[in-house]
């Protein structure tokens, strides 16, 4: 196999976390860049990304719940209930 090398610019923080990462599964940034490539010419462009896709990643709903979990925190508008288990006599 051929190899080329190519210098490319990354964000320092974002390299050296992705960096920590990688090791952890055994991998290099050599690795991921080589996937990356990899998944970009087998679908014949960019991949779809979950974020484009699924709702639950959309921005309404991830402010939604970063509003809920702020609230949830702070214990404001948080409702508790009891938990009554069924018994099966419906």
């Amino acid at each position: 196999m051929k190899t080329m090398e190519r210098t490319f610019t990354l964000d320092r923080n974002l390299m050296l976390r992705a960096e920590r990462k990688l090791r952890r599964h055994g991998r290099t940034l050599d690795d991921a860049v080589t996937y990356a490539m990899t998944v970009i010419v087998s679908t014949r462009g960019l991949p779809q990304m979950a974020s484009a896709t699924d709702p639950f990643f959309s921005e309404p709903n991830t402010s939604h719940l970063r509003n809920a979990i702020s609230d949830m925190n702070a214990g404001r508008n948080v409702v508790f209930r009891d938990i009554v288990e069924d018994s099966g006599n419906a």
